[in-house]
C-alpha cells in the first residue's frame, strides 16, 4: 500500500487471495493489517496493473486492524509531541504537514544522526507514518510527515529521534504526492519534446531551437481537500536574444495538450516567463488574456531558480502564492475557482515553451505535496524519555478504494486508534 513506509509488516488477502507482504516488518514494531474484498469485482488485484488509465473502480474492503507496541520506543532519546488541527470540517486524506526543526543543534548535542535516519513520527498507538527530512543538518530543516487519513479536529503525533543504531529514512516518493531527485528518470510521462538527461539528471523541457512544447505529466492530482504545495528548480540557458519563452507548473488541468504558460485547461498555471520577463498566477485559456496576478521579474541564463507555489480551495475561493529564491512574489485570490479544483480532478504538469524565439528550459528536482494551509502542524515541549504510548487495541473500519494504473487510493472513515486527541 503506497502510504505505508518500510517499517511495517501488512498482510494483505483480497478475495481469499494472499499476496506478497508489501513491506519489511521492524524488529521493534509487530503491527498487522488484514484487508478483504467484501464487494465487486471479486477476482482483481486491488493494487497492481493492468488498470485502464484514469479509470477508478470503487471497491468496499473491511480493514481489522491490531497494533501491539513494543518497548522499541526505548530506543529513542527523545520524542516531541505534536498537534495537527484540521478545521476545514472534511476528512483529509493524504495530507502532509511539516515541523520546523534546528537539525543542527539536535546533531551537535549528540541527540540525532548526522544523516536525520533516526527522525520518524509515528501515532498515539505506535503505528509509524511516513517521514522525511528535508535540509538535514541545518538551523532550518524541515521534518515532512504524511497522515493518510486526518479527520476533522486536533490530533497528536509524535516526532522520535535520537537512536545511533536506527536507519529509519524513509523513500521521499512516499511521503508526496510526488517527488523526484532526478537521479532516475522521472515516474511521469514525458511528452513532446521534453527528456531525460541521464548525464546532468535533469528534464529538458525543450530544447534550443523555435517552435517546441515539453511537458513532464502526472495523472494524479492532489486528493481533497483540494491543496497543493510544489517546490521545483529551473534553468533557461543556450537561448536566443531575447530569450524565449517561459517554464510553468500546472494543476488541475483536464488535458495537457495544447496547453501552454498562459492557456489552461480547466485548471490553473504558475509560470516563469523570460519572454514577458513576469511570473503569474494564471487561468487564461486563451494565451492572451491577463492572468489573475502577474509580476514584472527578469530571468537570467545559466542560473538555477528555486520556483515555490501554492494553491488551494477555501471559503469559496482558489488562492494562489508563489515564491521566487524564498521571496514571495504573488498572493493573490481567485473568487470564482475552477470546478476541477473544487471537485479535486485534473493533471499534474510541468511546462515549457519555445515560440519564434527559444530557451532550452531545464527542470530539476522537485517536490508537490498535498500540503493546506489550514491544516496545521504544532511541535510542543521535547519530552525524555519517549512516554508509553497508548495500549494495544483494535479497530475496525470500510474504506473505500479506488484503483487506477498508477495508485491505490484509500477514502473512508478513519479507524479507531488510527490517532489521538492530546
Amino acid at each position: 500500500m503506497y502510504w505505508m513506509i518500510l517499517l511495517l509488516s501488512v498482510a494483505l488477502v483480497v478475495a481469499g487471495q494472499s499476496l506478497p507482504d508489501a513491506v519489511v516488518a521492524a524488529p521493534f514494531m509487530n503491527l498487522s493489517w488484514v484487508v478483504q474484498q467484501t464487494a465487486v469485482d471479486a477476482g482483481r488485484n486491488l493494487f497492481h496493473q493492468p488498470w485502464p488509465p484514469n479509470v477508478r473502480l470503487p471497491i468496499d474492503v473491511n480493514v481489522t486492524r491490531y497494533v501491539m507496541p513494543a518497548p522499541w520506543r526505548l530506543l529513542f532519546a527523545r520524542a516531541v509531541p505534536v498537534d495537527v488541527s484540521n478545521p476545514t470540517g472534511q476528512t483529509a486524506l493524504y495530507i502532509n504537514v511539516y515541523v520546523a526543526l534546528n537539525t543542527a543543534f539536535l546533531i551537535s548535542q549528540g541527540l540525532m544522526r548526522r544523516d536525520c535516519a533516526d527522525v520518524v513520527a509515528v501515532t498515539e498507538w505506535g503505528d509509524p507514518l511516513p517521514t522525511w527530512v528535508e535540509d538535514c543538518n541545518t538551523a532550518a530543516s524541515r521534518v515532512w510527515v504524511m497522515i493518510p487519513v486526518l479527520p476533522p479536529g486536533t490530533w497528536r503525533i509524535w516526532l522520535l529521534h535520537g537512536c545511533p543504531s536506527c536507519r529509519l529514512a524513509t523513500d521521499s516518493s512516499s511521503v508526496f504526492l510526488y517527488y523526484e531527485d532526478m537521479q532516475r528518470p522521472p515516474r511521469g510521462i514525458l511528452a513532446g519534446s521534453a527528456s531525460y538527461d541521464a548525464a546532468n539528471r535533469w528534464v529538458q523541457l525543450t530544447p534550443p531551437t523555435t517552435s517546441q512544447l515539453g511537458y513532464l505529466v502526472y495523472t494524479i492530482p492532489p486528493v481533497l481537500p483540494s491543496a497543493v504545495y510544489v517546490k521545483f528548480r529551473f534553468m533557461i540557458r543556450d537561448c536566443s536574444s531575447p530569450p524565449a519563452d517561459a517554464v510553468w507548473f500546472g494543476v488541475y488541468n483536464s488535458d495537457y495538450v495544447g496547453t501552454i504558460e498562459d492557456a489552461v485547461r480547466g485548471g490553473y498555471h504558475l509560470t516563469a516567463d523570460e519572454w514577458q520577463s513576469r511570473v503569474c498566477f494564471t487561468k487564461s485559456s486563451d494565451g492572451v488574456s491577463p492572468g489573475i496576478a502577474c509580476v514584472p521579474y527578469s530571468f537570467s541564463q545559466e542560473v538555477w531558480y528555486t520556483y515555490e507555489g501554492y494553491l488551494w480551495h477555501d471559503s469559496g475561493n482558489a488562492r494562489g502564492v508563489v515564491a521566487l529564491n524564498g521571496a514571495v512574489l504573488i498572493n493573490a485570490t481567485d473568487p470564482q475557482p475552477q470546478p476541477n479544483m473544487v471537485n479535486g480532478a485534473g493533471l499534474v504538469v510541468f511546462g515549457g515553451r519555445a515560440g519564434a524565439r527559444f530557451c532550452r528550459h531545464i527542470l530539476g528536482p522537485f517536490m508537490i505535496a498535498h500540503l493546506h494551509p489550514r491544516i496545521t502542524a504544532v511541535a510542543r515541549q521535547p519530552v525524555s524519555p519517549p512516554p508509553p504510548l497508548a495500549p494495544p487495541r483494535l479497530g475496525f473500519v470500510t474504506y473505500r478504494v479506488y484503483v487506477n494504473s498508477t495508485h491505490a487510493l484509500l477514502n473512508g472513515t478513519a479507524s479507531p486508534g488510527v490517532l489521538a486527541a492530546p
